[in-house]
């Protein structure tokens, strides 16, 4: 029975939440079973890059617009873009016949000494040189002039302006984003934006744009227009340049945002009055709802004001009374932060759940509601619409964060498990890279022979992975990375059989570099059980086939989840999820108060079927411990001993070295072994040993001694 396994789990002995924290220590991989599956029920992560990616993506295509010369597939530098484009722009003139070939020289000279870098400068004009290359170089010596000759630089690109289109066609864009740059560098941003403005217009007229001016024009207007308090403005700006392809746009995005209000002395949020109106624009309303949903963490971190904030802004879009809401699952998302499911579904009930969104919030409510067939239908569509994101520029991620993708698949391989589909639940963990949790229905849910057909159908095996599977670097490496999914599953089968003593079906799945292990652990069993075999060979018998077990037993017959661990290499204790699932609770350290506080104890969020339930009993282990096969080799030794007579060298040895293998993690099962000693081995040298010291010795007897010196180890 589960019994035992559970009162240690509600105890909290076995309780390890995998959640981040403040104290150092190794990061595990997120389980979605974890915490009783909370996560099924709980908002997902969001992030605030994706969604402003994909509001960018919702607009219209910019046009084609060079690229800007930030942009990194240039592989240029600034200085020496502008520098090629001036020159390449010149020769175009030249052949358009708008310069003289006799003026290229004068203008290749005031070009290197501009790009020489030594100001003050001072260029060398003729007078020849009337044309718009030389106003703008007459504008650029003013400008790395210093302040004092700023006057002159605008009046310089101003008269660039002046002249007529068909005289300016290759510097109007180039005049206009200088002067654009001159007035933002002295604060007059309502001026700079209409001349970044001016470039786009410009391009768009067919005005030249070697440099890309155009497309970087746009965040530099939206900039002025922040400044200038325009936000409205200032935030369509920055979609549009994230939209065409300039990154810095999330974060610059993320200021434009108007302050959610003040915190009173209560602790309240007063919600700005600039909320409302912020609610009537399509964009604010987007990003503001983005940026609250962004900062939710409900599953490990405090909401703190982030539910104030929530709470006042649904309220500030409901003052606005808005007749049309496209984001409406976005919104309904902000309410079920809040616990408000209601409110959830009448947000919904306006959504053209078309998003992949719409259909997630749908599958939580429906859920909630016990509707499990339709929760899954659309998380299935959910699945589909989400753009796998594993590149996000802006954002910085740890290992913690589970992407939307990810998320989702994983509460579809939820639903599927309260649902009794558990071969699907799987391919959906497994999709949604929670190993872990594909691993528990695996090894605890489906039954041998279905875990049998699932490996023999996802993994087949080929030559190469059998050469792989004799390489020692990789089947005992404890870099995961290093492991093929097909060598994990199959072992994991491989194991899974051992531990049901089907050895001869187990064997071809093992990795080559584990089977004559495995052949001499059933040679041993095999010479115990014969009858007709003298009494000491079979005891011998039986203690070889405990050392194997003992010290081979991690790669014959662990667990991949817990008890054992080897997912980690058998490093970390992990939490009891069948254990957890077949109680139906779940409990966690109390660290509300000072002190060692009782454990806090809750029901599984995530419905065990009967079924569920009834297969969990059918795959409990014998020993529900970590390290469980130590067990199995000291009821080997426990066999030995019931073959050999009293006070025998050879029987003091079996008992001492069973003890020594439980004495540290299990002292109350070792004690069984130290009464034999006392009862049935009290006159040997070991016994004598065991007796003076009141536990076990680390002192070999004739069999120890010669398996571990076979082995070339010490116990």
């Amino acid at each position: 029975m589960w019994k035992s396994v559970t009162s240690r789990l509600l105890i909290g002995c076995l309780v390890f939440l995998v959640t981040p924290s403040l104290a150092c220590g190794p990061w595990l991989p997120p389980r979605w079973l974890a915490s009783g599956g909370a996560a099924v029920g709980a908002t997902p992560e969001f992030f605030w890059e994706i969604e402003v990616r994909r509001m960018a993506s919702e607009l219209k295509s910019a046009p084609d617009w060079n690229p800007p010369p930030w942009s990194p597939c240039l592989v240029e530098s600034v200085p020496e873009r502008v520098a090629l484009a001036d020159v390449a722009d010149f020769e175009k003139a030249i052949a358009e016949g708008r310069v003289s070939q006799t003026m290229k020289a004068a203008h290749l000279e005031r070009r290197r000494t501009l790009q020489s870098g030594k100001a003050p400068f001072q260029l060398k004009f003729d007078p020849a040189d009337d044309h718009e290359f030389a106003d703008y170089h007459r504008g650029a010596m003013a400008f790395n002039n210093g302040r004092e000759e700023w006057a002159d630089a605008a009046t310089a690109w101003e008269s660039i302006l002046k002249r007529h289109k068909s005289e300016r066609q290759h510097r109007s864009t180039w005049a206009a984003y200088m002067l654009g740059r001159l007035d933002l560098s002295q604060s007059k941003f309502a001026d700079a934006a209409r001349w970044f403005s001016k470039v786009r217009e410009f391009a768009n007229e067919g005005l030249d744009d070697s440099l890309g001016l155009a497309a970087d024009s746009i965040g530099w207007e939206a900039h002025c227009r922040m400044k200038n308090g325009e936000s409205k403005d200032a935030a369509h700006l920055y979609l549009e340049q994230l939209a065409i392809g300039d990154a810095s746009a999330v974060v610059s995005l993320k200021h434009v945002l108007p302050f959610p209000g003040q915190i009173t002395a209560e602790g309240d949020l007063e919600p700005s009055a600039g909320w409302v109106q912020s609610a009537k624009d399509p964009v604010l309303r987007q990003l503001i709802t983005a940026s609250l949903l962004s900062r939710f963490t409900p599953l490990w971190e405090p909401a703190g004001t982030t539910m104030s904030e929530c709470r006042q802004w649904l309220d500030a879009v409901t003052a606005a009374g808005l007749d049309h809401v496209p984001d409406a699952e976005h919104l309904g998302w902000v309410a079920y932060n809040l616990g408000r499911y209601d409110d959830a579904s009448d947000w919904l009930a306006v959504s053209s759940m078309t998003s992949a969104e719409a259909h997630w919030l749908k599958a939580k409510l429906l859920r909630r509601d016990g509707k499990l067939a339709e929760a899954a239908e659309h998380l299935s569509k959910a699945v589909r619409l989400l753009t796998p994101l594993h590149e996000l520029t802006k954002t910085h991620l740890t290992p913690d964060m589970i992407l939307p993708d990810h998320a989702a698949r994983a509460d579809l391989g939820g639903v599927q498990l309260e649902r009794g589909e558990f071969v699907a639940a799987i391919d959906a963990f497994r999709a949604a890279d929670m190993q872990l949790d594909a691993t528990y229905v695996a090894e605890r849910v489906l039954t041998p022979e279905e875990l049998k057909a699932y490996v023999d159908d996802q993994f087949p095996w080929s030559e190469q992975d059998e050469t792989e599977s004799a390489d020692a670097e990789i089947v005992r490496s404890t870099n995961r990375a290093t492991h093929p999914e097909a060598l994990e599953w199959r072992w994991m089968l491989a194991r899974r059989l051992i531990r049901g003593r089907r050895y001869e079906e187990a064997r071809p799945y093992l990795p080559a570099l584990v089977r004559p292990t495995l052949d001499k652990y059933v040679s041993a069993l095999h010479q115990a059980g014969d009858a007709t075999q003298p009494k000491a060979k079979r005891a011998r018998a039986w203690f070889e086939a405990a050392i194997l077990a003992r010290h081979d037993g991690f790669e014959m017959m662990s667990t991949r989840a817990e008890p054992d661990g080897e997912f980690y290499s058998g490093s970390f204790p992990m939490e009891h999820i069948a254990g957890e699932r077949a109680a139906g609770m779940w409990s966690r350290p109390d660290s509300s108060g000072n002190g060692i506080q009782p454990p806090i104890v809750r029901p599984v969020s995530l419905k065990v079927s009967d079924q569920e339930k009834d297969r969990l009993e059918k795959s409990r282990l014998r020993h529900e411990v970590r390290f469980q096969y130590r067990y199995l080799a000291t009821e080997h030794c426990l066999a030995a001993s019931r073959l050999l007579p009293d006070n025998t060298p050879e029987l003091a040895d079996v008992l001492n070295t069973a003890g020594n293998w439980l004495k540290a993690r299990d002292p109350e099962a070792a004690d069984r072994f130290l009464q034999l000693l006392e009862r049935r081995a009290w006159n040997t040298k070991i016994g004598k040993a065991v007796l003076e010291n009141h536990w076990f010795v680390n002192v070999h007897g004739p069999w120890s001694h010669a398996a571990y010196e076979a082995r070339g180890a010490e116990y």
